[in-house]
């Protein structure tokens, strides 16, 4: 007969009843803790030890909790008093259980010492010194800890190897402080031993086998800027010898992208230049074969119906790709895609097949899949958490309900740059059925403000020191959001030097919703720099501005702007040895300028920042009078012409460009006002006008000889040509200029012959936007009795 069984969950409860039952009369069988037992302790408290055990006089003795005991007090405040061993002893007697715990506490460092080695045995010899050694600094009184010593370690390794010596080895011995016991001392001193080896700096590299590049394209192309930041560590040579793999592979790379197809390169055994003892550097063979050089034959295109073969071979330009490579392939079958984007057909897919040929010749032929012309039905951007949506959308360049075309999406990635509210933006595609498509822009967002503080210096003005408080995407609207994500602009800025100003600055792109912008500017300046008087001004300043595209896929813009602007002009302080018949005496005092004013621009460089082609032309004029309420009545205008002419492009893709500016400023008085007040006129000389010429040094003077004060006039004429040649693409700019121009009393007095004149070279540095500097040499060409000239000239700015 079967017998009925009992349920599952019936049987677990009488197995755990039955467990805790054992468990409780193994428990009452185990000694009791009679004692604990602290030893060994140095610095660390018994009480702050005891703290933290579980153990408990009393209750039973438990070996579990003696091994949780271990790793509480392994992990001792965090490794804060660590030690190097902990033991953990119970002591059985008829009376119970004493629980001995015996430490030993890990010993201070006091002192970090440095012996090198050559050959196993010392010497005083040696490149490097301690300073250049990284990760030593932090070891000198904390508790010896060999996982800190093994990073230090580590740490001058890489400092040698940085600096060439890739041979390098490090070792250390740890002995007691003086006066401390051998077997356990509280201090120690830590000993690096260090073995430098030769230095294998690469100073020279030669070539064998060459024939179709010389030995100085190859080197040019190794110091191109991407090649010396990945494989020779910043320097201005060829390289460590321990990225010796590198630089052939290169060099390989460099022969197969030009249609040397079976090119190799490899490294021969390098030699130690034997010219030089006391620092001795490495010349590195690379021995290249050639091989042949593979042409482009026939091109074929199949599969294309919309647009016809001539049309598309027309647009490869294959007479600019005479020899074969992948990269060539690549290119023309990006152009081929890149065409048939243009016309909506944005998934179209180009594929092609290369047949290779014994006279080394390779017909491709190209295999074309044309997709449909495909309207945008939706897009979106996505991962912006502050900024408004309405902000990125009005940069769209595409429009939902527009045929996609990849030109404009091209213009709208071109604009979203533009705003420097973004760090990465990335569109993607999506297909919808079989004529449309939704685009997704995958954006991150940028730092929305920045607190500077700047100390600045400006040849011929001193030294100002500026605090910022900058927004660059603000929203005056959203304190929640701590006024962030509205793309206004909004800069709040107090400068003290030569210059003593305190001012805000306002902008709304897009004022009410309307592709107006809005701008507030409120000042309060004190300028004393190159005048014999104290200037003061307090204005304010509010402008509306519309930008206009002139082309739908090119950066094409007609700028226009009205603005309004009330200041009250104070002059005071005048030096006492200004001549009493001199100008500046009748302005002493207060006056208030009321300013009517507006601009033209057409904008059509490629580029708001560091322009490579185009020009920019802008007329501009100004009313001062008493109908807004001044008391002064003048007029002020101009006009201005700037060209880019790109050059040619250096081995990693940056452009030199030749660059010309011309402008032309003037001034008259009418009504009442005779003439136009001093501190309204135009000088010139300086880092921003003329160089070599002093800050606002020339012009007409008083009285009318070359030691007369500089008093300004009404008309002047600039003209700068530079060549700008990147250094640092983007960061280091070199140029060489010629400047040319002065200021005279009206337009009537122009004199070509009045025309100063100077040459010079300089650079723009501006190293990750950290550390703006700009620096010239200037050469004047004519300058004249009474002229105050520089050869140096700079302008610095720190950012902390």
């Amino acid at each position: 007969m079967i017998q009925p069984r009992a349920p599952i969950p019936v049987l677990f409860l009488l197995v755990a009843m039955v467990s805790a039952s054992a468990g409780e009369s193994t428990s009452d069988s185990r000694p009791v803790v009679s004692g604990i037992v602290i030893k060994g302790l140095r610095k660390i408290s018994e009480e702050a030890v005891r703290k933290r055990i579980g153990m408990r006089i009393g209750e039973p003795y438990n070996p579990s909790q003696a091994d949780r005991d271990f790793l509480t007090l392994w992990n001792f405040a965090d490794n804060k008093f660590p030690f190097t061993n902990i033991t953990i002893n119970p002591l059985f007697s008829d009376a119970g259980v004493v629980v001995e715990y015996q430490f030993r506490e890990r010993p201070t460092v006091v002192g970090i010492q440095y012996e090198y080695l050559e050959d196993g045995q010392p010497t005083t010899y040696h490149v490097l010194k301690p300073r250049h050694y990284a990760g030593t600094g932090t070891l000198v009184r904390a508790p010896f800890n060999e996982q800190e010593i093994a990073k230090a370690v580590e740490g001058i390794r890489l400092s040698y190897i940085k600096k060439g010596f890739t041979d390098v080895s490090v070792d250390t011995r740890v002995s007691p402080a003086a006066s401390e016991p051998e077997s356990y001392p509280e201090r120690v001193v830590v000993t690096f031993l260090i073995t430098e080896g030769p230095r294998r700096v690469v100073k020279k590299v030669r070539f064998i086998g060459n024939t179709a590049f010389s030995d100085r394209e190859l080197l040019k192309h190794l110091r191109s800027s991407e090649m010396r930041d990945v494989y020779t560590d910043g320097v201005d040579i060829d390289g460590w010898l321990h990225y010796e793999n590198e630089l052939a592979r290169a060099v390989e790379i460099f022969y197969r992208s030009r249609g040397f197809l079976d090119a190799t390169v490899s490294v021969g055994e390098p030699g130690l230049a034997p010219t030089v003892v006391e620092n001795p550097y490495w010349v590195l063979l690379l021995e290249i074969t050639e091989g042949y050089r593979y042409r482009i034959g026939k091109v074929s295109i199949e599969g294309n119906k919309v647009i016809p073969s001539d049309k598309l071979m027309d647009i490869l330009r294959l007479h600019d790709f005479p020899y074969y490579s992948q990269d060539t392939e690549d290119i023309l079958r990006a152009v081929l895609t890149q065409r048939y984007g243009d016309d909506g057909r944005v998934f179209s897919n180009v594929r092609a097949k290369p047949v290779f040929h014994d006279d080394c010749s390779v017909d491709i032929t190209f295999s074309i899949w044309e997709d449909a012309i495909r309207k945008v039905r939706l897009i979106e951007p996505r991962g912006n958490r502050i900024t408004r949506d309405d902000v990125i959308r009005r940069e769209f360049a595409l429009k939902p309900g527009d045929t996609y075309d990849r030109r404009l999406l091209q213009r709208t990635m071109e604009n979203l740059a533009h705003t420097r509210f973004y760090k990465m933006v990335y569109p993607r595609p999506f297909p919808v059925g079989d004529d449309e498509v939704d685009l997704m822009f995958d954006i991150t967002e940028g730092d929305f403000g920045k607190f500077s503080l700047a100390g600045t210096y400006v040849t011929g003005q001193g030294f100002l020191g500026t605090l910022a408080l900058r927004w660059d995407n603000f929203d005056l609207f959203a304190p929640r959001k701590g006024f962030r994500g509205g793309g206004q602009q909004f800069e709040l800025s107090l400068d003290r030097g030569s210059i003593d100003r305190v001012q805000l600055n306002f902008v709304e792109p897009y004022f009410l919703g309307y592709p107006v912008s809005l701008g507030f500017n409120a000042y309060d300046k004190t300028l004393t720099a190159g005048r014999e008087y104290t200037e003061e001004r307090t204005g304010a300043k509010l402008s509306f501005g519309k930008r206009s595209s002139l082309s739908r896929y090119n950066r094409r813009f007609l700028v226009s702007s009205v603005y309004v602007e009330r200041q009250d002009v104070g002059i005071s302080e005048i030096d006492a040895s200004v001549d009493p018949g001199h100008p500046i005496w009748s302005e002493e005092g207060r006056f208030t300028l009321a300013s009517l004013g507006g601009s033209f621009e057409l904008d059509f460089v490629d580029r708001p920042q560091l322009p490579t082609s185009g020009w920019r032309t802008k007329l501009w004029g100004e009313v001062d009078g008493l109908v807004a309420g001044g008391e002064k009545e003048f007029l002020k205008y101009g006009a201005s012409f700037g060209a880019f002419v790109p050059l040619f492009k250096t081995s990693s893709g940056a452009d030199n460009v030749l660059s010309f500016k011309v402008q032309a400023d003037w001034a008259e008085p009418f009504g009442d006002t005779l003439e136009v007040p001093v501190y309204e006129r135009y000088t010139a000389g300086g880092i921003f006008t003329v160089r070599g010429y002093d800050y606002r040094s020339l012009g007409p003077r008083y009285p009318d000889d070359p030691s007369g004060d500089i008093v300004g006039g009404n008309f002047r004429f600039i003209g700068n040509v530079e060549f700008l040649f990147p250094l640092v693409p983007e960061h280091w700019i070199g140029v060489l200029f010629f400047d040319a121009g002065n200021v005279w009393a009206d337009y009537e007095d122009f004199d070509p012959d009045d025309i100063r004149t100077s040459i010079g070279f300089g650079f723009r540095i501006e190293p990750l936007g950290l550390l703006p500097i700009t620096l010239f040499w200037s050469r004047t060409l004519n300058d004249q009795p009474g002229d105050e000239t520089e050869v140096f000239s700079f302008s610095l700015g720190t950012w902390f």
